[in-house]
């Protein structure tokens, strides 16, 4: 999938930083769950069920209580169809998750009609809107989002990217790739910069212990 508009991607993935992490560590642990399916029948993976045991197998890990202390609300829907509600600086984010198309793109083909009204979002609360445009929207602080993930030939977990739908038809507001947790972690600062407080500390050597003329390094164990 293509970033589209990464400069408006950027603020709802800050928000969403804990929740997309817990979708990521799911994902990665129900796709290894599903070749597993597979693996232990010594057979091929059949890329027609796949999806669904992925399905199935991220269902039963997102109902978790280990997960669900992130404070996303789940809801499973028909055929295993996965459902998250969050909220998080005065907007409540609705999100699906979605495998990606045959093109690695956010699926808009056979959608239902209500994938279609979730898709439809012709116009969103963004940055620049006027009050009269604000006051236009029937729920201006709610964003519908998909996470769309797909695995490479060896049905291993790829990409993750978070898009922001504007039509059924799958045009986007925006798309990012959401990053990896270990690689989402910032510093405050780098390892070599000395801290500065560190002048204000006096410090002063050790007096020296132990008895007078036996150190440990210098005893006379009486051999020649």
């Amino acid at each position: 999938m293509e970033t589209t508009n990464a400069h408006l991607a950027r603020p709802v993935l800050a928000n969403l930083r804990q929740v997309l992490a817990v979708v990521q560590e799911i994902l990665d642990s129900a796709t290894t769950r599903a070749r597993g399916f597979f693996e232990d029948r010594e057979v091929d993976v059949d890329a027609f069920l796949f999806p669904d045991l992925v399905r199935y197998e991220a269902k039963c890990l997102f109902e978790q209580e280990r997960y669900r202390q992130t404070g996303y609300r789940f809801t499973a829907l028909s055929s295993n169809g996965l459902f998250l509600t969050y909220q998080a600086n005065g907007y409540l984010y609705e999100i699906r998750v979605r495998k990606a198309d045959e093109d690695g793109d956010l699926p808009s083909d056979n959608l239902s009609q209500t994938l279609k009204d979730f898709y439809n979002q012709p116009q969103l609360y963004l940055p620049g809107l006027s009050p009269v445009d604000v006051a236009a929207l029937v729920s201006p602080h709610t964003l519908r989002l998909v996470v769309v993930w797909d695995v490479d030939q060896f049905y291993v977990l790829s990409e993750l990217f978070l898009a922001c739908p504007r039509t059924e038809l799958g045009d986007v507001h925006f798309a990012d790739r959401i990053a990896h947790a270990a690689t989402a972690i910032s510093m405050d600062s780098d390892f070599d910069d000395e801290p500065e407080e560190l002048d204000e500390i006096d410090v002063e050597p050790l007096e020296r212990t132990g008895t007078e003329g036996n150190d440990d390094d210098n005893e006379d164990d009486g051999t020649e």
